[in-house]
C-alpha cells in the first residue's frame, strides 16, 4: 500500500553539534538555513559562508558547499539573485 521506500531514507544522516555533541538531522540543519534565511534583517542578503558562520556559532559544523547543498534543496535562490 505504501510502495518502495529507500533505504536511506530510512536512516536519515546528521550533523553533530561540536558542544554538546547532539546529532541534528539533515532536515533540522535544512530548516535551520531556511529560518536564519527567512528572518534576516540586515536589509542584505546572508552569503553562504556567512549562514555556515552563523551554524558554526550554534556549535553546528556545516561547510559552505554543504549550505550551498541544502540550500538548493530548499529551492531558495543564492545571494546575489536574493539581493537584486
Amino acid at each position: 500500500d505504501w510502495g518502495l521506500f529507500q533505504l536511506k531514507e530510512l536512516f536519515p544522516s546528521g550533523i553533530q553539534n561540536e558542544d554538546t555533541g547532539v546529532t541534528f538531522s539533515k532536515t533540522a540543519v535544512k530548516d535551520m538555513v531556511r529560518e536564519i534565511i527567512e528572518n534576516n534583517t540586515t536589509g542584505k542578503a546572508l552569503s553562504d559562508q556567512k549562514i555556515s558562520d552563523m551554524l558554526a556559532q550554534k556549535g553546528i559544523s556545516c561547510a559552505r558547499r554543504t549550505v550551498n547543498k541544502y540550500r538548493k534543496e530548499l529551492d531558495i535562490d543564492s545571494s546575489y539573485i536574493r539581493g537584486v
